[in-house]
């Protein structure tokens, strides 16, 4: 091996490490603890644990709201939202692109003119659960979502809410949808519990 070999997978070796360093970052700011665990046992399994997941099932009907929520306006679309709205959550035009080339939609909340909530959903056979990497087979007459968010500010105030009940509205008057599903990680024991709220029952 000459000196170029060693310095280029010494090199390789540092880039690897950064990256995986970067990981734990990234999902530390988004997940805290939990996200951590998920990246340290994709590294050393080198493949993300299933045991790690519940899939919650809601009926549609429960979740359509009685009254409209006064506070917030919720929008469905397959547009990419404004620049300011992206930057507002955190989001990228790419994963919108990526999103949307592959028929899913979005729910979007506002407050005035800010986006301060967001989830994406779709009626496919399977969904592909990209930041884990692993197929969810759905089962009956349902309606997935994911990838929900609410602004730290915004949150216990109805946003979640207000967006589940947007969704089940356009899947019951659009999709002919009977349920919505969704994942949730064990250890997310507040998701878990605004769900179970919100007439969401674990799947087992």
């Amino acid at each position: 091996m000459n000196q170029s070999d060693r310095v280029r997978i010494q090199s390789d070796g540092r880039s690897e490490a950064l990256s995986f360093v970067g990981k734990i970052a990234k999902r530390y700011r988004t997940d805290g603890l939990s996200g951590v665990t998920w990246v340290a046992l994709k590294r050393l399994t080198g493949r993300w644990p299933l045991l790690f997941y519940y899939t919650f099932t809601a009926p549609v009907a429960a979740l359509i709201p009685i009254s409209p929520n006064r506070q917030f306006r919720f929008v469905i679309s397959t547009e990419i939202p404004s620049e300011k709205h992206l930057a507002q959550l955190d989001r990228t035009t790419a994963l919108f692109n990526r999103r949307l080339s592959q028929g899913h939609w979005y729910v979007i909340a506002f407050e005035g003119e800010n986006a301060v909530g967001l989830l994406w959903a779709h009626d496919g056979s399977v969904h592909f659960e990209q930041q884990h990497g692993f197929n969810v087979p759905f089962f009956g007459n349902q309606l997935f979502y994911y990838d929900s968010l609410t602004l730290p500010e915004w949150r216990r105030k109805g946003v979640l809410q207000g967006m589940l009940g947007a969704l089940a509205e356009h899947a019951d008057q659009q999709n002919g949808k009977d349920e919505l599903t969704a994942i949730i990680e064990t250890s997310n024991l507040d998701s878990r519990r605004a769900h179970e709220n919100l007439g969401f029952k674990k799947n087992t």
